[in-house]
């Protein structure tokens, strides 16, 4: 479910997971998997598929469970978000 359409809880607990990601970002690496669940929380499509663009190029190991958060369902139409999954291999789930 995306966060945003819930109107509850979720998004501001993902405003509060951003705020905390970027303020360690600031001292020390933290990795762009970590912004696209914050991002996907609050249902901002665009900087969630940029972070999980970024995370694919990190080579993040968590993406091999990409298909298994349902923070990201609400991308699963999205062509960016196709071509990434494709890109990894991995079955689609949409």
């Amino acid at each position: 479910m995306c966060a945003q359409k819930s109107g509850g809880g979720e998004a501001e607990l993902g405003q509060v997971f951003l705020r905390y990601d970027q303020q360690l970002a600031r001292k020390h690496y933290r990795g762009a998997i970590h912004f696209a669940y914050d991002y996907a929380m609050i249902g901002r499509k665009e900087e969630t598929l940029r972070a999980l663009e970024d995370a694919f190029q990190e080579r993040d190991p968590w993406l091999v469970f990409l298909q298994k958060y349902q923070a990201f369902d609400f991308l699963h139409s999205e062509p960016r978000y196709r071509a990434l999954v494709t890109k990894m291999g991995l079955p689609p789930a949409y």
